[in-house]
């Protein structure tokens, strides 16, 4: 007699399953309701392995039938199509590597993985992708050592490849001027500026109420898009916006900055970052990165910039640090558009 087990994950999005019966074992997760997750589900899923294990097969146990087997046994765990592919993309990559008749069980020696690795990074893939290939990879051979097929996942120590940091993509001052410059004269390059001069989130910014801005005082008070739990703190208002937040003030509305939201201003950010012939490293919170960065440049105090930007730790902001530069008390960017 079968034995099924089901327990909830600690996020209680889904259901895990130990199904138990002589000569066979899958364990798996499902999103069903676990009303409808009963001992018949558990039996369609030892049917369909066990008729995938009674079809025509010319090499049991080879990475051609994992290949064939594996699709299927994805959809009844109710896994996207989207991962699925995913799965596959990363099999594909090992069949190309050892061979369609390559057996499943020779994969558990170490070399295969390093070697997988150097193969992967030798055709130019970006390391984290290459990470995620494995992880894919290593959720396959899980199910198979669940299964029994396999004495050892060979890939559940292999070691992730460190990924290099490439730093924050900072925008130097004839960056930015070609940046602006290749900006039509609209409400969208207003904000641009107002990201530069601030160093604020889009989301911090188009998200302003007219009560969170008081010009007699020049301060405005952002909400901390990263920790709502907060209250917010005012801050003042740099000088080389002061007519950008004089314009927004004067249209109407209760959100008088959502003009754009984030995803319709990167995309204006990408037109223009085109047009002024710069590197597709750079984004539009870049400008955030280049405010901090520049201010520090600057002389500014690191706790001082926390502060501005409402970084969680000083470890975040002191990433932007450049110990070279000389200090000067200010925290004004050196740059006029």
């Amino acid at each position: 007699m079968p034995r099924l087990t089901i327990r909830s994950r600690p996020d209680s999005t889904c259901w895990q399953y130990d199904l138990t019966a002589p000569g066979f074992r899958s364990r798996g997760s499902t999103k069903l309701p676990i009303a409808d997750f009963t001992r018949d589900r558990a039996y369609d899923i030892m049917a369909g392995h066990l008729l995938a294990e009674e079809g025509p097969q010319d090499a049991p146990g080879s990475l051609e039938w994992l290949h064939d087997t594996l699709p299927d046994r994805l959809a009844r765990e109710n896994v996207r199509d989207s991962s699925i592919e995913r799965y596959m993309d990363a099999l594909n990559v090992m069949i190309d590597m050892l061979g369609a008749s390559y057996p499943v069980r020779d994969i558990a020696r170490r070399p295969h993985v390093a070697a997988y690795q150097q193969r992967e990074l030798a055709r130019g893939i970006a390391p984290a992708t290459v990470n995620n290939r494995l992880n894919y990879l290593r959720a396959i051979f899980q199910r198979l050592f669940d299964d029994g097929t396999i004495e050892v996942n060979p890939f559940m120590r292999c070691g992730r490849l460190r990924v290099p940091d490439p730093g924050p993509a900072v925008l130097t001052p004839d960056q930015l001027r070609a940046l602006f410059a290749a900006m039509p004269d609209t409400d969208s390059k207003r904000l641009c500026r107002i990201l530069l001069f601030t160093g604020r989130r889009v989301s911090e910014i188009v998200g302003l109420e007219r009560s969170d801005v008081d010009l007699d005082q020049r301060q405005y008070r952002p909400q901390n898009i990263k920790h709502r739990d907060r209250p917010k703190s005012w801050h003042s208002i740099p000088s080389q916006v002061m007519d950008d937040f004089n314009h927004f003030l004067s249209l109407p509305g209760r959100f008088p900055f959502h003009v754009r939201n984030a995803t319709s201003l990167s995309r204006y950010f990408k037109v223009a970052r085109e047009r002024a012939g710069l590197s597709a490293s750079y984004h539009l919170h870049s400008l955030r990165h280049t405010y901090i960065t520049m201010a520090l440049e600057a002389g500014a105090s690191p706790l001082a910039v926390q502060a501005a930007v409402d970084h969680a730790s000083l470890r975040m902001t002191e990433r932007y640090t450049h110990p070279q530069n000389s200090a000067t008390p200010c925290i004004n960017l050196p740059f006029v558009p």
